[in-house]
């Protein structure tokens, strides 16, 4: 991640003058997320993730994606179905009580300060709800996975995973 970059910067990151072309150094220590070479500061610390799955929110996976977004500078929360919902594709579904969905805050290891929460929905119905606020300001990116499972040839079409995501590029 450290070096020189030729980037086009959709996002607006690095700052005007220096559009084209990024360098990235380490953090402070060497180490957390990379900052730009012209004082401007974290890259991505302004920005906030969405981490979901179709795994479930107990999944190794999602938290191993959750401490990556968190590595690189992005303000994370974790919002994924309460068990195992994977083949959902982008079905929205969900219990609720009241018209709400249900919804119970959890801690994830290696995640302090880490907003999570398991929900009682598919991963398609977390990221819809997600992106109008249900969990905290809304995310400028989602991020799904890790899966435990291959999602490869037809078989895409059903991940919850993919579902998920799917329906980010729509919000």
């Amino acid at each position: 991640m450290v070096g020189t970059y030729d980037v086009d910067d959709p996002f607006g990151l690095i700052s005007p003058g220096k559009r084209g072309h990024a360098v990235l150094t380490p953090g402070p220590g060497g180490t957390g997320a990379p900052q730009a070479a012209d004082g401007a500061g974290c890259l991505y610390c302004s920005m906030r993730a969405l981490v979901t799955n179709d795994d479930g929110i107990g999944c190794a996976g999602l938290r191993a994606l959750a401490r990556v977004a968190v590595a690189a500078g992005l303000t994370v929360t974790v919002a994924a179905p309460d068990g195992e919902r994977s083949g959902t594709s982008a079905a929205m579904s969900g219990l609720a009580d009241g018209g709400r969905l249900l919804v119970a805050d959890r801690t994830l290891d290696g995640l302090d300060g880490v907003r999570a929460v398991a929900v009682q929905a598919s991963p398609a119905m977390i990221v819809l709800v997600g992106a109008q606020g249900a969990f905290g300001p809304p995310p400028d990116i989602v991020l799904a996975g890790i899966n435990r499972g291959p999602n490869i040839g037809q078989a895409i079409l059903h991940s919850g995973t993919v579902g998920a995501l799917d329906l980010s590029a729509l919000s």
